[in-house]
């Protein structure tokens, strides 16, 4: 996947219609820079899974990889962001093929938005990293409350600049 690494996701005003693919972006929000095919995408209507295409500045769309499965009225929230692959209970994630693995670090903190509840925010400590299948290992379990089943998560790295290793020489 092309594009800037971005550390944090952002929200969005959008419209969106049932069996669409055409995400209409709230103009006077959006930051076309963010906006990078593989991007995830989440937000009520959307499907889990909902990557970003392609992106239209110039009609202020982004086309999404899924159709929604009912209208997103223009006041619609959605989050784009680094998605990843998390089911409730559990203290793994996969992460997408957007997240460039060497910025991401043990002991990092990341926050995490669901896919059928924008804005519901969870933070969370990176304890462990296996490169081979892009699975992080976070210090506490993701409860039912406010997550789909296994659904998309859009995570934001907190600090994706500095690396808190410390070692003991």
């Amino acid at each position: 996947t092309t594009g800037n690494f971005t550390a944090q996701q952002k929200s969005y005003g959008a419209t969106l219609k049932a069996n669409s693919k055409v995400l209409d972006v709230d103009a006077s929000q959006a930051e076309w820079s963010h906006f990078s095919p593989g991007l995830a995408v989440v937000g009520t209507g959307l499907p889990s899974g909902s990557v970003i295409v392609s992106v239209d500045e110039t009609s202020e769309r982004l086309i999404v990889s899924k159709a929604a499965d009912r209208n997103i009225a223009s006041d619609g929230q959605i989050f784009v962001g680094h998605g990843a692959t998390a089911p409730n209970s559990s203290n793994e994630m996969v992460l997408n093929d957007s997240v460039p693995l060497e910025n991401v670090f043990l002991g990092q903190e990341l926050r995490v938005v669901s896919s059928f509840t924008p804005g519901s925010l969870k933070t969370f400590k990176i304890i462990g990293i296996d490169h081979a299948t892009r699975l992080i290992r976070l210090d506490s379990i993701f409860e039912d409350s406010g997550f789909d089943a296994s659904g998309t998560r859009i995570v934001e790295f907190v600090n994706s600049d500095a690396n808190v290793i410390e070692s003991n020489n």
